[in-house]
């Protein structure tokens, strides 16, 4: 089985739900929490493999996203 991530325009949403239906294919709608955090787990990804970041842009960051720290 492989898994493909598709961005779908909002009014063509009920259209591709339908059609995975008919298809029998499951699908599985990503809320915004979730791709924020995906997105953040990504930039730590590619963080970690670079010590060019200092505490005080992180924390920049952090702050403009609305992280408490």
């Amino acid at each position: 089985m492989k898994t493909y991530i598709v961005s779908v325009p909002e009014n063509e949403i009920p259209f591709v739900t339908g059609l995975f239906k008919k298809l029998r294919i499951r699908s599985k709608a990503m809320s915004e929490e979730y791709q924020e955090e995906l997105g953040l787990a990504k930039q730590i990804i590619k963080g970690m493999k670079s010590e060019d970041i200092s505490k005080e842009k992180l924390l920049s960051h952090f702050r403009k996203n609305g992280v408490d720290c």
